[in-house]
């Protein structure tokens, strides 16, 4: 139970902007509550998001190659192999 009677499960957050999910799960992070986001993405699981921090990581440090690989063709610059959706 939590301080005020509630079970932490019990708990449901509704906005209406998705531009706010990000302080709700930067609220509950540091409270180490588990979110789960239903109906849209999450904020840090946001293509430009992800992109932006992968941008912000490989300045930071040339040698992270995950960052590369995800950063090298955005925008795209048809640099590697195109995927076609055609299987392998």
């Amino acid at each position: 139970m939590g301080r005020h009677g509630g079970a932490r499960r019990e708990v449901a957050v509704l906005y209406r902007s998705n531009a706010q999910s990000r302080v709700f799960e930067e609220a509950f992070s540091t409270h180490v509550c588990r979110i789960v986001c239903m109906g849209a993405y999450a904020f840090f699981e946001r293509a430009e998001i992800k992109d932006t921090l992968a941008y912000l990581r490989f300045i930071a440090s040339r040698a992270d190659d995950t960052s590369f690989e995800r950063v090298v063709n955005l925008p795209v610059r048809g640099i590697g192999a195109k995927d076609h959706g055609h299987g392998a």
